[in-house]
C-alpha cells in the first residue's frame, strides 16, 4: 500500500512539473533549477541550452559508473574483451558495498549481465568486477579512468573508485558530466540499450532502473542516476524526439522526486523552444580565396566542423549565413589555420546568431622565390600604392635623368 501511494505521490509529482516545465518554456523566460548545479546541452551539437553553476564541483556518486562503463564498450571496440566474457567474481567485489547487483564470490557472471547491473540497478559490486576483469585490479582502472576524462575534455573532475562510493579527491560538475554523455552516446550508440532497460533479473533478484522517467516518457532512454549523502540526488537524463538529443544533467537535487522533475523539466524546455538546422555539410569547402606567397594562388576555406546547429525555433527559419575570410592570407598556411569566420545571422533583425571558425582546408607550402618575390611587391603596392607609385616614379625620374646625362655624354663626344 505505502509503495503504490509513493509511485503515485511520484506520478502526480512530475505531471505537476511536467505542466510548469511547458509554461516556462512557452513564455522562454528565465528560471532557476532546484539543484546545486545544472545543465541542458545538445546531444548532437554539444550546444548548451541551458546552464546553472555548471562548473562547480560535487561529489559525482553513481555519476562515476558512467566512465566506468565507457572504458567497458571502449574495450569492447578494440575486440579486447567480449560481451561472452566469464568473470570471476572476486572477494572484494562481492564485499562491495552500496548498491549492489548481488554477485556471488567465486562464481563466474557474464560480461554483458555486468554491464547491465552498472547500468540498470547501479551495482557497485558489478563495477569492481568489471575493473578487475579490464586491469587485474581497481588502482590501475582508476588510473585509466582519469587518463579517458582528460582525453573528453572534462577539466573539472577525478575519480578515485570504479563505482562513485565515497573516497578521497573525488569530484565531478554537470558540464562535464554533459561532455562524457555526448562523447558515451556518439562512440557507442549500441549502449543506449542497455541504459533504458526498466529492470533487471539477476540471481533470482529483479530490480527496477532508478532512472524512474523510463516510465513517465518514452523518449527518454537514458542515463545514470546517483546519489550519496555529501553529493545529494543526480540525475543525468537524456531523450531524443525529433532527430534531436538532449542531454539533461542535474546534480546536489533534495530527494529523487526533485532530481527527475527538474531534468524532466529542462528536457521538455528544450524540445518545446530549441530545433536542429543544418546550414552546409560538415567541413565543407565554402569559397576559395587569394593567397599571397604560396606554391598556389588559391587556398579553399571551410566550415570548422559540423554544419548542424542548435537555435531558438523561431529563429530556425530566418537562420542565415556570410562569409568573412581574413583580408590577406600569406603562405605557409597549415590545413586547419584559422583563416576568417562564418557568422550566423537572423536575415530579419540581423542580429548574430553564432560566429564559428572558417579554416584552411588544405596546407598551402610557400612558393618559389620567383612567386615570393612577386607577391611581395603586389602586396606592397596592394597596401601601400601612393608609397609604392612614389618610390617607382622617383625610380624613374632618376633613370631618366641618368639617361639624359649619359646621352650629353655622347653628343659631346
Amino acid at each position: 500500500m505505502l509503495r503504490n501511494s509513493s509511485k503515485l505521490f511520484f506520478t502526480v509529482y512530475v505531471i505537476f512539473f511536467c505542466i510548469l516545465s511547458n509554461a516556462y518554456a512557452a513564455e522562454q523566460r528565465p528560471f532557476n533549477i532546484d539543484a546545486r548545479s545544472a545543465i541542458l546541452m545538445d546531444g548532437k551539437t554539444g550546444d548548451i541550452l541551458f546552464s546553472q553553476n555548471i562548473n562547480k564541483t560535487i561529489p559525482p556518486a553513481s555519476f562515476t559508473k558512467l566512465i566506468t562503463l565507457y572504458l567497458v564498450f571502449d574495450a569492447l571496440k578494440n575486440n579486447t574483451i567480449s560481451l561472452d566474457d566469464e568473470v570471476m567474481v572476486s572477494k572484494k567485489a562481492w564485499q562491495t558495498k552500496g548498491s549492489k547487483m548481488f554477485i556471488e564470490v567465486n562464481k563466474r557472471v557474464s560480461l554483458e549481465d555486468l554491464i547491465k547491473g552498472t547500468a540498470v540497478v547501479s551495482g557497485n559490486d558489478a563495477c569492481v568486477a568489471i575493473a578487475e576483469h579490464l586491469q587485474g585490479d581497481t588502482n590501475p582502472f582508476i588510473i585509466s579512468m582519469n587518463k579517458k576524462i582528460k582525453e573528453l575534455g572534462m577539466n573539472n573532475s577525478h575519480f578515485s573508485s570504479p563505482n562513485g562510493l565515497p573516497a578521497p579527491n573525488q569530484f565531478t560538475t554537470a558540464l562535464d558530466m554533459a561532455l562524457l554523455a555526448k562523447g558515451y552516446i556518439e562512440n557507442f550508440p549500441g549502449a543506449i540499450k542497455y541504459h533504458s532497460l526498466k529492470e533487471f533479473t539477476y540471481n533470482s533478484i529483479k530490480q527496477p532502473n532508478r532512472n524512474r522517467l523510463l516510465w513517465v516518457d518514452s523518449d527518454v532512454d537514458g542515463l545514470k542516476t546517483g546519489h550519496t549523502e555529501k553529493a545529494g540526488y543526480h540525475l543525468l537524463a537524456t531523450a531524443k524526439k525529433d532527430n534531436m538529443r538532449l542531454i539533461s544533467v542535474v546534480m546536489g537535487c533534495r530527494s529523487e522526486s526533485v532530481r527527475e522533475a527538474e531534468a524532466y523539466r529542462l528536457l521538455n524546455y528544450g524540445f518545446k523552444n530549441f530545433t536542429n538546422i543544418r546550414l552546409f555539410n560538415d567541413n565543407q569547402e565554402l569559397l576559395k580565396s587569394r593567397i599571397w606567397k604560396g606554391q598556389t594562388k588559391d587556398i579553399p576555406l571551410a566550415v570548422s566542423g559540423q554544419g548542424i546547429f542548435t537555435v531558438k525555433k523561431i529563429l530556425s527559419k530566418k537562420a542565415a549565413y556570410r562569409v568573412e575570410p581574413l583580408l590577406q592570407i600569406i603562405a605557409p598556411i597549415e590545413q586547419g589555420t584559422k583563416l576568417g569566420k562564418v557568422i550566423i545571422f537572423d536575415k530579419d533583425s540581423k542580429i548574430i546568431i553564432r560566429e564559428i571558425p572558417l579554416v584552411a582546408a588544405v596546407s598551402v607550402a610557400k612558393g618559389s622565390f620567383i612567386r615570393t618575390g612577386i607577391d611581395t611587391l603586389l602586396l606592397a603596392m596592394h597596401n601601400n600604392p601612393l608609397k609604392i607609385w612614389g618610390y617607382i616614379g622617383s625610380i624613374i625620374i632618376i633613370a631618366v635623368i641618368f639617361l639624359r646625362i649619359i646621352l650629353k655624354r655622347k653628343k659631346r663626344r
